[in-house]
């Protein structure tokens, strides 16, 4: 059996440090200077490909007068599209997250001296208010996320505004409000300690994800966070479950670098040769991943007993030795696990994501033993 590999052989291959090798401030410059090289390439052409999420009734129609204004007056052709494309898809706008006044209250008590859209370097991080699939994905692409003020600035101005500022959505949403804190030492690059490993590294964090796709491919550097990922499906993923659509979970896993692993024998095998990689002490290449649904019950879940006995066998001989159950590449997670990866830019940990499946929590909760 052949492992269905979902990456183009043109992607460049880089771990999930390499999301970590700039300051706050390098990668908003960074995604800035890529967007600007983006909308001179665009704007030659005079053709936009754009697509929104999440807007209500009257952003639309500010949507809809901002293209018929672009191409009456300006001959510049801006296409909405239902869908997002990649190779195709311009611009995305969303909007960002609405922080109510009480709130903004109590955050300047709190600190006076602090604009409450500023982290401690001065860098404007403006969070979406959804994360929804066409914001993942152009995340992804490193294609400019914008608030719908952007259409205001390119009104006002009489053409389409190189997007930065508040008015790029820089910070995609989670559920883990850890992955969300602003992260020490990682702007201190100048300091006298020459550490800089050190210095650098971070726990993984949402913050600026999206400025740090586009930053990584301005320095061309073309960054997959689930390259070394081999995902296996677990559950039916039925339409009517309450969970994603799993034609979406295969979008995203392909346009985030993973391998699908279409059969419990081939996920067995590739356990298997996992296993003598760990006897052997070599480094593992990759990570095998077991993707749950919001299933609550075994039936359809697709992990045979061969596959569970392999699973087991692996995990439970890792912890033995003093390990983790992710250190031997082997991790089970529900679906937020796939999107927390795509808005850090990382291949997270399993410990946040305690699946539903009676089979798959187990073999978690053996893995995610301290």
């Amino acid at each position: 059996e052949k492992v269905v590999t979902t990456t183009s052989p043109k992607k460049q291959k880089m771990n999930s440090s390499s999301m970590t090798t700039t300051t706050d401030v390098e990668k908003v410059q960074n995604a800035d200077a890529w967007y600007a090289q983006l909308f001179e390439n665009n704007n030659k052409n005079k053709k936009w490909c754009m697509v929104t999420s999440s807007l209500v009734d009257y952003e639309k129609e500010m949507i809809r007068h901002f293209c018929l204004e672009m191409k009456r007056y300006y001959g510049v052709s801006i296409r909405e599209t239902k869908d997002f494309q990649p190779n195709k898809t311009s611009i995305c706008i969303t909007p960002p997250l609405f922080v109510p006044p009480f709130q903004q209250q109590k955050q300047q008590k709190e600190s006076p001296n602090k604009d409450t859209n500023k982290d401690t370097t001065g860098v404007i991080d403006t969070v979406s208010k959804h994360r929804t699939m066409k914001a993942m994905r152009a995340s992804l692409a490193c294609v400019p996320i914008v608030t719908i003020n952007w259409i205001t600035s390119c009104l006002e101005e009489k053409k389409i505004v190189v997007p930065k500022g508040d008015l790029c959505i820089r910070t995609l949403p989670t559920k883990l409000d850890h992955l969300l804190k602003e992260q020490p030492n990682n702007n201190n690059k100048d300091d006298d300690d020459d550490d800089d490993d050190t210095k650098m590294s971070c726990a993984p964090t949402a913050r600026l994800g999206v400025s740090n796709y586009a930053s990584l491919r301005y320095t061309q550097q073309e960054y997959l966070p689930l390259v070394n990922a081999s995902v296996f499906l677990s559950g039916p993923w039925s339409k009517q479950s309450k969970g994603p659509k799993k034609s979406d979970v295969l979008t995203l896993l392909k346009e985030a670098g993973a391998s699908v692993l279409t059969s419990a024998g081939m996920t067995s095998k590739l356990v298997k040769e996992l296993q003598k990689q760990k006897q052997k002490k070599d480094s593992l290449q990759r990570t095998v991943v077991i993707l749950c649904d919001e299933s609550t019950t075994d039936d359809g879940c697709g992990i045979t007993g061969g596959l569970l006995k392999d699973l087991k066998a692996v995990i439970g001989s890792n912890v033995a030795s003093g390990g983790g159950g992710g250190s031997c590449g082997i991790l089970v997670v529900n679906f937020n696990w796939l999107f927390d990866c795509v808005t850090c830019g990382e291949l997270l940990g399993a410990n946040d994501y305690e699946p539903k499946i009676p089979i798959a929590k187990s073999l978690w909760e053996l893995g995610t033993k301290k």
